[in-house]
Parts: structure tokens; C-alpha cells; sequence
């Protein structure tokens, strides 16, 4: 019934926020973009992704559509909230111990070798911490949104499975998740590694 994006309004972020877009219009669900830093506070509203900008670009909303027409026509319930934080990680954390949510949705650079090691992933560190369900959208690949449709297009879906922990939660969401895509059908493909069969 919830999803939350953390942005930094960088363009990695447009991504994820499609993503988180496309999914809570068409599950029907609330979503909640949240921007922490030491210059948010003042003035940094505008910088925020257009929810509404979007819908029109995608055809849900006619142009020029009045601010009340994402609840209205849409029944999307959108809240901003820019918090001055130093630190994006530990607001973030905060903030969804005090709002809890069903899904995180959030850009990832997707670092390897000794960048990683020098720049431990944030991305990575707040779906830990948070216990959340997260999507990591990588800022390098193209995703599954289109971004000038708003449609979402999966060909196959690939599901990792071991013993523990249980896998069927991973193939349930599979599953959902192959029904939201535009593209059928859809490919759901089950990977066990190791010499114990699953």
C-alpha cells in the first residue's frame, strides 16, 4: 500500500523515480518522495521530480492538469518531504522508523572492486537497516519503465533460490510483478547454485 523513493535529484535519481511512479499508479498505492541534505529546507521544492509533469508526459493526465488531478482522477496519494540533514542515511532511517513503508524504491550506482570498498553503497547500507523491501534501479542499466510511457515492460524475470531463506516470497513478487508488464509473456526463470538441489 506504500512506496517511498529517496532522491538526491541527480539525474540517477529520474530513473528510480519513474520506477517508483509506474509501480504505485498501477497498484494504487501512496508514494512519498523524500530529499535529505544539508541545502534542503528552503527553496529546494522545485527541484523535486514532477509527479504530475510525468502522468501528463505518459497520457494518464491531460496538460496542464490542475494539482488536485493526481488524487482526483488517478486516486495516487503523493507526499514530499524535504528534510535538512546532513546525513541522507540516517534521516532516511528516521524518517521510516516513524513512517514505515512496503517498498523502497532507489537509484544505485552499483559500484565493484575498490570503489566499493572506498565508497561503501548507501543504497545497499539503507535497505539493511531499514529491513524494507527494496527495488535498486542502476543508474547504468535502462530499466524496466518506459520513460516515455510510464509502461512497464518485462521480458523475464530472474528468481535466485536456496533453502534458506524461503524463496517463495521472491517467486510471489516474481509473479505479481510479470501481471503489471505490458510484455507477455513473461519469462520467470528460478536459479539454484551449489551441489544440494533446491
Amino acid at each position: 500500500e506504500s512506496i517511498f523513493h529517496p532522491s538526491d535529484f541527480s539525474k540517477g535519481s529520474e530513473q528510480a523515480f519513474e520506477h517508483a511512479l509506474a509501480l504505485a499508479l498501477h497498484r494504487d498505492t501512496s508514494l512519498t518522495i523524500l530529499h535529505a541534505g544539508p541545502e534542503g529546507g528552503v527553496g529546494a521544492w522545485s527541484d523535486f521530480p514532477s509527479v504530475r509533469g510525468t502522468l501528463e508526459r505518459w497520457g494518464f493526465l491531460e496538460k496542464g492538469s490542475s494539482r488536485t488531478a493526481v488524487s482526483h482522477e488517478l486516486s495516487m496519494r503523493v507526499k514530499k518531504v524535504n528534510l535538512r540533514k546532513r546525513h541522507p542515511l540516517s534521516a532516511v532511517i528516521e524518517y521510516l522508523d516513524e513512517h514505515p513503508t512496503e517498498l523502497i524504491v532507489l537509484a544505485t550506482k552499483g559500484r565493484e572492486g575498490p570503489a566499493r570498498w572506498i565508497h561503501p553503497s548507501t543504497a545497499e547500507a539503507m535497505a539493511r537497516r531499514s529491513e524494507t523491501m527494496t527495488l535498486f534501479v542502476p543508474v547504468s542499466s535502462r530499466g524496466f519503465v518506459s520513460s516515455d510511457d510510464g509502461k512497464i515492460l518485462l521480458r523475464r524475470i530472474l528468481v535466485p533460490v536456496v533453502f534458506q531463506p524461503d524463496p517463495s516470497h521472491g517467486l510471489v513478487y516474481a509473479e505479481r510483478a510479470s501481471r503489471m508488464s505490458e510484455s507477455r509473456p513473461v519469462e520467470i526463470v528460478m536459479l539454484h547454485v551449489g551441489e544440494t538441489a533446491a
